[in-house]
């Protein structure tokens, strides 16, 4: 796909109004000139190799200082972009995430970099194995406009932990954050290492369709096909970290003043413009007026003013605030109860912003239960129990967050097995994205790939497969010409494991015992009367001594333990026992029956045994088989005269 056939309309908004390279300053630049960068990126790291440890800690280390540097600029940036930006907010969601996360892979360098040994099969013991995590090359960043700052620089500081360089394209709808992060960038790095580009649609379009060695977008699901179609005409391995409509379910009878509060502060959070934020409440059906007023207690709370607050964000732009208004006008004309928190004219004093609004009532046919909301509405859906909480879920497509409030471990447990969603936070909203050591990332339409953590690290370096062979090679010995030495490893590698194979070995005994049938009944069905067992086997463990079902042994001939238990108690004339291990399985049956004269009582052994190489068996284990249970029956008769 050449990057015309990219729709500029559907990348607008992963796209900007100039093309600026960072070392240009605001000269504009063509699309053109994108692949000569990135072949410039591609030829430095092939000539310099893969950084060292010391290397990519001190980018790590840089990189952290230029953004704290900047941290009054990229408040004051974020501000004017939005409209109104709570700067408490920029610095913990965008600035602490990041240093956090960067602090995170600069701790953790080492351990993420060292080779991991790997098992070696038997034949090539003297060999070794290992995976060794090579960095990929170049890589591709395309950021989004609702946290500008810290989804690009997030995904650019993993990217500079494994070992690669960088070239990201930021949105144009937060143009002076873009043009911060532009100067930001060719401060600490030089442009062969990370590049910053910013232009229009055909701008993304061309972007898009770079050859990366992998390519990390964050955006709408929407944008994410396009971009991964344009990736896939160049074989390129893509994250898409998207959204969708993560849910909250709260379970029946939950403290609401502590469950509204942690809601609202995450669907609230930069005006509910977060891939994560809860999307709707499912609600006990007959708790959701106690919620409505919980939910109004916890938003003015939170926001004293209301939407006029400093701490509440504006919609980003007026077209995405229009978007939301028609979402709430088309639930009002088809019957959804609409209800503002807080003087709904406290947000006519800032430009496009909505005040927090709860919407009742929804069904399936609204807009505002299709769309991913990306702002401050929350719809309320009833249940009646936890098995239709979990179907409605269940009947949509897979959210990036689920957000479970609950007490019972059970119901939790049913929640967690039974659902399907990128991360899981219990008793609260967002917390599981800010865990550095967590993988964050989407299943299905939200998404797939995962960043932080070591999967960040794994995500953005080549997992390769080293192998080396040592002085002796077991290999060697299957190699032309085939004999029969080939046929006997074949048949010993070939063999099923944890289940039997091959022909049965049969052993039969028999002997006259002289007791009566009841007596060599009771003698036969005690096991610590048999001392040939004792010395037959490495080892006879009686789980129980007056029951033969409990018996644990192994024989000499085989180094298989292998567990007894009566199948067949017939007294005093048969009795049966089975015993099973590791590929092996044997069973047992004694017959008695009383000689003529009824002194004495004939006792019969019939024993098969299947497991591996029954040729073996046959040769070899059949004999001492036959032998150990003739020595029991003379052990039987001993015991009998006493």
């Amino acid at each position: 796909m050449t990057m015309r056939a990219l729709d500029a309309e559907t990348l607008h908004n992963v796209a900007g109004p100039v093309v600026r390279q960072q070392t240009q300053g605001p000269t504009s630049t063509r699309s053109a000139a994108l692949p000569g960068l990135l072949a410039r990126q591609r030829a430095v790291f092939l000539r310099n190799g893969p950084p060292s440890l010391a290397e990519r800690r001190a980018n790590l280390k840089k990189l952290r200082a230029a953004l704290l540097a900047r941290r009054e600029d990229f408040q004051a940036a974020l501000d004017a972009d939005f409209g109104h930006r709570s700067r408490h907010e920029t610095a913990m969601m965008e600035m602490l995430v990041v240093t956090w996360g960067i602090d995170y892979l600069h701790k953790n360098l080492r351990r993420f970099m060292r080779r991991e040994r790997r098992h070696v099969a038997l034949p090539m013991r003297r060999a070794r194995a290992y995976v060794e995590y090579q960095p990929l090359g170049v890589v591709g960043i395309v950021a989004p406009w609702n946290y500008p700052f810290s989804l690009a620089l997030m995904p650019l500081a993993t990217a500079l932990a494994a070992g690669n360089r960088a070239m990201i394209k930021p949105s144009e709808l937060t143009p002076a954050t873009s043009d911060l992060l532009v100067s930001l960038i060719a401060e600490t790095f030089s442009e062969d290492q990370v590049a910053v580009i910013t232009g229009d649609a055909s701008v993304g379009a061309a972007f898009s369709a770079l050859p990366f060695d992998h390519l990390f977008f964050t955006g709408s699901t929407a944008v994410g096909r396009v971009v991964m179609r344009a990736a896939s005409e160049q074989l390129v391995p893509v994250t898409l970290e998207l959204g969708g409509k993560s849910p909250v379910l709260v379970d029946r009878e939950q403290p609401l003043a502590r469950v509204a509060t942690d809601i609202a502060y995450g669907k609230l959070a930069n005006a509910g413009q977060t891939c994560v934020a809860p999307d709707y409440v499912l609600l006990h059906e007959s708790e959701v007026e106690a919620f409505i007023e919980a939910w109004n207690k916890a938003v003015a709370a939170l926001y004293p003013e209301g939407p006029a607050s400093e701490d509440y964000t504006s919609i980003v732009n007026v077209r995405h605030y229009e978007r939301l208004r028609g979402l709430l006008d088309d639930a009002r004309a088809k019957g959804a109860r609409v209800v503002d928190t807080g003087p709904s004219e406290h947000a006519k004093r800032r430009a496009h912003t909505l005040p927090p609004t709860l919407v009742l009532n929804v069904h399936d046919d609204m807009r505002i239960m299709q769309e991913e909301i990306f702002g401050p509405v929350l719809p309320i859906v009833t249940y009646r129990d936890l098995d239709d909480a979990i179907a409605f879920v269940n009947a949509r497509p897979r959210p990036l967050g689920l957000y479970y409030f609950g007490s019972s471990a059970s119901n939790r447990r049913q929640v967690l097995t039974r659902t399907t969603s990128g991360g899981v936070t219990i008793n609260g909203t967002l917390l599981h994205y800010v865990q550095d050591d967590l993988p964050f990332g989407g299943v299905g339409a939200s998404g797939f790939g995962a960043y932080h953590g070591i999967e960040g690290f794994r995500a953005f370096s080549h997992q390769k497969a080293v192998f080396e062979v040592g002085r002796w090679n077991g290999g060697a010995l299957l190699r032309p010409p085939f004999g029969r030495l080939t046929n006997v490893i074949l048949s010993f590698m070939l063999r099923q494991t944890g289940t039997t194979s091959g022909a049965p070995i049969e052993v039969r005994n028999a002997a006259v015992i002289h007791a009566p049938a009841e007596r060599v009944w009771d003698l036969l069905t005690d096991v610590e009367r048999w001392p040939s067992w004792w010395r037959a086997c490495r080892w006879v463990r009686l789980e129980s001594p007056t029951s033969a079902a409990s018996v644990v042994f192994r024989w000499k001939a085989h180094p298989v333990e292998l567990r007894s238990a009566v199948v067949k108690s017939d007294r005093p004339h048969c009795f049966a026992i089975t015993a099973d291990g590791r590929g092996v399985h044997a069973e047992r049956t004694f017959t008695l029956r009383t000689t003529p004269d009824g002194s004495s009582t004939l006792v019969i052994s019939h024993e098969t045994q299947v497991g591996p190489m029954p040729w073996l068996g046959r040769a070899f284990l059949a004999p001492r088989l036959h032998a150990v249970n003739q020595a029991m029956f003379d052990d039987l008769d001993r015991a009998a005269g006493h």
